[in-house]
């Protein structure tokens, strides 16, 4: 009797997962409504009882795969094997368990991941767009109206910010209208393809051109950091980014301050070679997201209230500057926070100011207690997390030493190649120190990689394929003591 075909997560993403999706949400009766080749229309949430749709099913540009997001309830977001195993009531199974399930629910159900279709959105009716008319340049007013924020042309121009003279409405492709401004402000920003239109009086936005399939970033920190660990600061709002590029900072804002900074972004941020930091607005709303991205993402806490004085006030960073308070205080807040230090007056472009001659002050290069603190802060939030549990920065050197190691040997499949030879991110580490010196705290990072472990030996390492019995082959890991008498035994088995 032949073996049952073993499945792959590349077996069920062969199309992004849309199939997958679309198969199993099928089975309980719900239909995918297409809008155009990234989005359907919202659904009832499965999950749970809801009476307006609320759960969205996407496809990112990123890399091409389908995922979904519940807006009614936070946790609920993945891709279409999350999805789907959530529907079938076997996401609490094991990984591999999982795959093989819904693999077998494919092919029971004559589903062929490798014919795939092109979405019909020719079918939908009522595709509602609205497309900007941008003027050739800006307008007097709209820059006198950048300018009380600090923003002049150049900055406008960088990050592709337009000023508008209207917008049509295309209703299925077809021209229904256009509408013009006759005055006011009225602003677009673009990002990702993502366009959002503005207007500050009266207040309103709305969504124009292309409509959101990616999460929505602004900001202009381009594709990399001109150095490896810039930081990037996420604030309220456009106009906030705006003043902050301004003062010479990477700055960017998402949809709204309510909105969770995505894994997606995340990545975005990481690959760019940036550090997070966040400074939203001084009110109950911005410092509850503040707390909820410093605990989620460890990124590093701006509050302006730390830079106002007695008797000033000032909503978020472009209000700060509208008002008149001094650029330097601000800016040299800003770098002492980002660079873990005291706050010290600076000009606009970063540099510290040395009041007897008027020229920057050179940096100690000798490190302290008190610079091993701010390196220390500038960790991701699972290593501050990690550390602070020791006392002693002896013990916390220590620790996080041993984590890197450990972490570094747990990576099997990721390495780069130097000099025609592939290199892995295995990195070694020796301790030398007489008995009961404190060496001991290097076996609490055990602890932290034990659910990693248990994944990684639950996962195959080759696919049915590329093995001619047919079974699936899963990495095996051993953890053994690093002290001398392991490396005697080492050496005599050699």
């Amino acid at each position: 009797m032949a073996n049952a075909k073993v499945f792959t997560k590349e077996d069920l993403l062969k199309d992004g997962g849309f199939k997958l999706g679309q198969a199993v949400l099928a089975s309980i009766g719900i239909k995918l409504i297409p809008i155009d080749e990234t989005r359907f229309k919202n659904i009832r949430s499965p999950f749970r009882n809801d009476q307006n749709p609320s759960l969205s099913v996407y496809k990112t540009e990123i890399n091409g795969k389908w995922y979904f997001k519940d807006f009614g309830d936070p946790e609920c977001s993945g891709d279409m094997i999350t999805l789907a195993s959530k529907v079938l009531g076997i996401d609490d199974l094991p990984f591999p368990e999982v795959i093989q399930q819904l693999g077998e629910y494919l092919e029971n159900h004559n589903v062929n991941l490798d014919e795939v279709e092109e979405l019909e959105v020719s079918a939908v009716k009522n595709q509602v767009l609205y497309v900007p008319i941008v003027k050739e340049d800006y307008s007097k007013e709209f820059l006198f109206y950048w300018n009380q924020y600090g923003v002049d042309q150049v900055i406008l121009e960088e990050l592709n910010v337009k000023e508008l003279k209207g917008y049509s409405k295309l209703v299925d492709q077809s021209l229904k209208g256009v509408t013009n401004f006759e005055k006011g402000i009225h602003i677009y920003f673009e990002s990702n393809g993502n366009g959002k239109y503005y207007c500050p009086n009266p207040k309103s936005f709305m969504w124009m051109g292309k409509k959101k399939s990616s999460p929505y970033l602004f900001s202009n920190m381009g594709d990399y950091a001109d150095e490896v660990g810039e930081n990037l600061i996420l604030t309220g709002g456009e106009k906030d980014v705006l003043t902050l590029a301004s003062l010479g900072f990477k700055a960017g804002c998402l949809n709204s301050e309510t909105s969770k900074v995505s894994q997606e972004i995340q990545r975005t941020i990481y690959e760019g070679r940036y550090y997070g930091a966040v400074l939203y607005d001084n009110d109950e709303t911005g410092r509850s997201s503040t707390e909820k991205i410093a605990n989620s993402t460890g990124y590093t806490v701006l509050d302006l209230r730390e830079v106002l004085k007695e008797g000033e006030s000032a909503k978020d960073v472009s209000e700060y500057i509208k008002n008149g308070y001094p650029k330097e205080r601000l800016v040299g807040y800003i770098n002492s926070k980002l660079n873990g230090g005291d706050s010290q007056e600076v000009n606009p472009k970063g540099n510290p100011k040395n009041d007897d001659e008027g020229e920057a002050l050179e940096v100690n290069e000798v490190a302290s207690e008190e610079d091993e603190d701010s390196f220390q802060k500038l960790l991701p939030y699972f290593f501050q997390k990690a550390i602070s549990k020791f006392n002693t920065q002896e013990e916390k050197n220590l620790v996080l030493l041993s984590t890197m190691v450990l972490i570094g040997n747990y990576l099997p499949e990721i390495y780069t190649n130097y000099g025609g030879k592939k290199l892995w991110s295995n990195l070694y580490l020796l301790i030398s120190g007489p008995a009961s010196s404190g060496k001991g705290v290097m076996r609490h990072p055990i602890s932290m990689i034990k659910n990693y472990e248990k994944l990684l030996n639950e996962k195959p390492k080759v696919s049915s394929e590329d093995n001619i019995e047919d079974t699936p082959i899963y990495w095996n890991s051993l953890i053994v003591s690093g002290n001398i008498s392991i490396a005697a035994l080492c050496i005599m088995s050699d």
